[in-house]
């Protein structure tokens, strides 16, 4: 009995040492496959660090493009794109280019060569990360307006002092040639719009349809449209901001007399005087016809409005696409 227990122990120890041998030779032929994947890890969250600086950088150039776009001048994209590329990017020296570029839209790819530090091990030295971003752009091309009132080039260009709004002080504009800008249209004779006149386009009650280059009868009243064009509803409008198509030239005389739209501004009512009992904060004497305000800045689309290449005063859009 002790002799078949002795064997049994000795058949137990030399299992025991054969599989103890077994278990190293199992960790060296993983060893391997173990640093590949320290290095898969360490060197993938490496690219994308990376990947997510350099789509950063076109991101914010794709926007910078269209924006500056949407003012009128492109620039150099080509600059903007590896200026914001190499800002953006924490080593390494990117690759920036503007790869296509329609009337209202832009596409930004950034690309940098990367090192790993692992994967050399596997054979992997370095490798190209490349992102890419769309911005488009666009302002009010035509649509259908709250107010129908048609303001003057001039005076948009005199009350922005000739550029695009840049502050919230709120501006008086006044119907006639007395207007502050000393702003007038000798094409309508005695009749000379300076601030603002009254439109007599396709409306119905005070909503109105217009377009970028189309031709917009004005109206020889000095009150509001007398067809739904209602207290009530101007009252709706206090302390909104419109859309306002501007003029910069025209035609006829007094009793028919036609302007072209040149763009559409975004302004923020917050006073007029129109006659009768349409007065809210009135900045004007009774006698007068007015309007008091701000030009803003209007970032947004409004689903009334389409939107495309056309004159930036103010209201307009500059954002990433997919």
């Amino acid at each position: 009995m002790s002799r078949r227990l002795r064997r049994t122990r000795r058949s137990w120890g030399l299992r025991s040492r054969n599989e103890h041998g077994a278990v190293a030779v199992m960790v060296a032929l993983l060893m391997v496959p173990l640093i590949g994947f320290v290095a898969v890890s360490v060197d993938v969250a490496a690219l994308w660090s990376q990947r997510q600086q350099l789509q950063t950088g076109a991101d914010a150039a794709a926007l910078a493009i269209a924006a500056d776009c949407l003012r009128g001048s492109c620039g150099s994209p080509a600059q903007t794109a590896t200026t914001l590329a190499r800002a953006n990017l924490g080593s390494g020296t990117p690759t920036a280019t503007v790869t296509a570029r329609s009337p209202a839209s832009v596409t930004v790819r950034n690309t940098a060569a990367a090192d790993l530090v692992f994967a050399p091990v596997l054979g992997f030295r370095s490798a190209t990360v490349t992102t890419e971003a769309k911005a488009a752009w666009g302002a009010p091309t035509g649509g259908v307006g709250v107010l129908p009132v048609l303001l003057n080039y001039c005076e948009y260009s005199y009350q922005t002092a000739g550029g695009l709004p840049a502050s919230t002080a709120e501006r008086t504009l006044l119907m006639s040639q007395t207007s502050v800008s000393s702003c007038t249209a000798s094409w309508f004779g005695d009749y000379e719009p300076g601030g603002f006149a009254w439109s007599r386009a396709n409306h119905t009650g005070c909503i109105t349809s217009t377009r970028v280059g189309s031709e917009v009868e004005v109206g020889t009243s000095t009150s509001p449209p007398s067809n739904g064009c209602t207290e009530d509803y101007v009252g709706s409008l206090h302390n909104r901001t419109v859309l306002l198509p501007v003029f910069r030239s025209g035609r006829g005389d007094k009793n028919d007399a036609h302007v072209q739209v040149y763009g559409y501004a975004a302004f923020t009512l917050t006073g007029y005087n129109l006659g009768s009992s349409y007065t809210w904060n009135s900045p004007c004497s009774a006698s007068e016809r007015c309007l008091r305000g701000y030009f803003t800045r209007l970032d947004e689309q409004s689903s009334l409005f389409s939107y495309g290449a056309a004159p930036h005063l103010g209201a307009g859009f500059a954002r990433l696409t997919d």
